[in-house]
């Protein structure tokens, strides 16, 4: 009789213990129905670091409710720093606990839809306010929860706003499979390969992008940097040409043209040595100085156009100053000096104009000032211009 009592006595303390379970998750929920949603906080995360009521799907699926209600609600939002975050973990554990239940139903039709909504509206005011971490953090939380290409392509460009090079190329990759719609997400990939030097994948993604956007112009100079950064001048002389064909007045499509003529004139080995010229030698240099004069009519005060039409002239003035120098006649000799000079007259404004128009913000803008008055220096030297030369002599003088 007695133990039989006792039993009877541990079977109500365990009843009694798990009704005590139950009623906090009910209570979390009367809580959660008046609004006082500390409260409904606590009581339901007693419940889930219980043993027996933390095994219970509605217990998940109520702190999953519970969480997305914190994040929305102005009074008592800050009790938890990554609200979607942990309704999301509630609401998977959910389906975990109990996949085929009347719950986990409710959560793929209903509660997981408004939480990937609100998560992607957090994201987007993480991206407007710059806090690119977060955003892609967010994203990629949307895409876990339903994978479509407006998250990927957000996702993507929180990644490179970070940037996060690995993720964005990533992201990039996956919608360039998925052949996405808009000619940016190749020139974002190309440029991220570009960063790291792997110029051969760069051109992969660019070229896959010009079999759907062959008139996209973006695709185009994209595809002839690479060119030219690979040391492909033949291939990247076609583009340009179909380049100005579209973009005829871009100055800059006239100085990739004109230099990739010289580069032709001017062939060089692995290692950068000379090579004999070409037998179109003349050819080339004329072409490269009408693209140079193409886009000096169109903005005569581009300090590069400038620059390089004005160095093709001094290099040409200079093979023939070096030429003349073996002249045994002395006729001969005053002949090619004048034509020589002429060259270096023909060089000259186009240097000097350079010189005024280079804003010297780039290394590269630097190298080519210093180029530049090297050139006029030694102009100056053979036209006997001898103040202009000892401007030149000055200013290559200041550090």
């Amino acid at each position: 009789m007695k133990r039989f009592i006792l039993s009877f006595i541990i079977l109500l303390i365990t009843a009694h213990y798990t009704s005590a379970q139950k009623s906090n998750i009910q209570i979390a929920f009367n809580f959660l129905r008046y609004g006082q949603l500390d409260k409904a906080k606590e009581a339901i995360d007693e419940a889930t670091v219980n043993e027996k009521s933390a095994v219970m799907d509605r217990t998940w699926y109520y702190r999953g409710i519970i969480y997305q209600s914190l994040y929305q609600d102005e009074k008592y939002g800050n009790l938890c720093n990554q609200c979607l975050d942990e309704a999301y973990r509630s609401y998977q554990k959910v389906v975990e606990l109990a996949p085929h239940g009347d719950l986990a139903d409710s959560v793929k039709n209903f509660q997981l839809p408004a939480l990937a909504s609100s998560l992607f509206n957090l994201a987007v005011a993480d991206f407007n306010a710059k806090r690119f971490s977060s955003a892609l953090q967010n994203f990629e939380a949307v895409m876990k929860i339903y994978p479509n290409d407006t998250a990927l392509l957000n996702a993507a460009f929180s990644a490179d706003n970070i940037p996060d090079k690995e993720k964005a190329i990533l992201y990039y990759s996956k919608l360039v499979t998925k052949h996405y719609p808009d000619d940016n997400i190749y020139v974002a990939l190309a440029n991220l390969y570009s960063q790291q030097h792997q110029n051969e994948k760069a051109l992969a993604a660019i070229q896959e992008g010009k079999v759907l956007f062959r008139d996209s112009l973006k695709i185009i100079l994209a595809e002839i940097n690479l060119l030219l950064a690979l040391n492909k001048p033949q291939e990247a002389v076609a583009e340009i040409q179909v380049a100005i064909q579209k973009d005829s007045l871009n100055t800059s499509l006239y100085l990739a043209s004109g230099s990739t003529y010289d580069k032709l004139a001017h062939p060089k080995d692995s290692v950068g040595n000379d090579l004999p010229k070409p037998g179109n030698y003349n050819e080339l240099i004329g072409k490269a100085e009408s693209a140079y004069v193409k886009g000096l009519s169109i903005r005569p005060e581009d300090f590069e156009l400038n620059f390089n039409l004005g160095a093709l002239y001094f290099n040409d003035g200079a093979e023939m100053a070096n030429q003349a120098i073996k002249l045994k006649s002395d006729v001969a000799y005053e002949k090619a000096k004048k034509e020589y000079e002429k060259r270096f007259r023909d060089a000259q404004p186009l240097l000097e104009k350079a010189l005024k128009f280079n804003p010297r913000q780039s290394q590269e803008d630097q190298n080519i000032y210093q180029g530049t008055l090297q050139s006029l220096k030694t102009i100056y030297a053979r036209l006997d211009q001898k103040e202009k030369y000892a401007e030149m002599e000055r200013l290559l003088n200041q550090k």
